[in-house]
């Protein structure tokens, strides 16, 4: 992700994350909630992640980054989106010490923020590039 790879490296020198998660684990929590899934599924989902997938459900949660991170960051998610909760930006947002925009936008669909408010979307993109 943008996050991990702004952790490792310094000449990264701003982010705009577009319906970003903050945690992994609660997405694929909710979204099996959202579909009835059993737990068991979840609880596979988790295994194949972390023992099969060789990846750690902790590499996954933004939380992680958010602490070596200091470039400014440009957070920007739907109130509509069904996918991810926009929840997830506050968090996210609130886990950064400094340098962070959220805007929440009443409409659109995950990660299609662009064609719902396009001239919103594109004048916050270019003030924040621009600053």
């Amino acid at each position: 992700s943008a996050l991990r790879a702004a952790s490792e490296l310094n000449d990264i020198k701003k982010i705009i994350l577009d319906s970003p998660y903050f945690s992994a684990k609660k997405v694929l929590i909710e979204n099996a909630q959202k579909r009835n899934y059993p737990k068991i599924l979840v609880k596979l989902a988790f295994f194949y992640f972390e023992k099969l997938g060789k990846l750690t459900m902790n590499k996954l949660e933004m939380a992680h980054y958010s602490k070596k991170v200091s470039c400014p960051i440009l957070i920007l998610h739907s109130k509509k989106d069904e996918r991810t909760s926009y929840s997830h930006s506050i968090s996210l947002a609130k886990s950064f010490e400094q340098n962070t925009q959220l805007c929440l936008f009443e409409k659109g669909e995950h990660v299609r923020l662009y064609t719902s408010n396009e001239s919103k979307y594109e004048t916050k993109i270019l003030n924040f590039l621009n600053k």
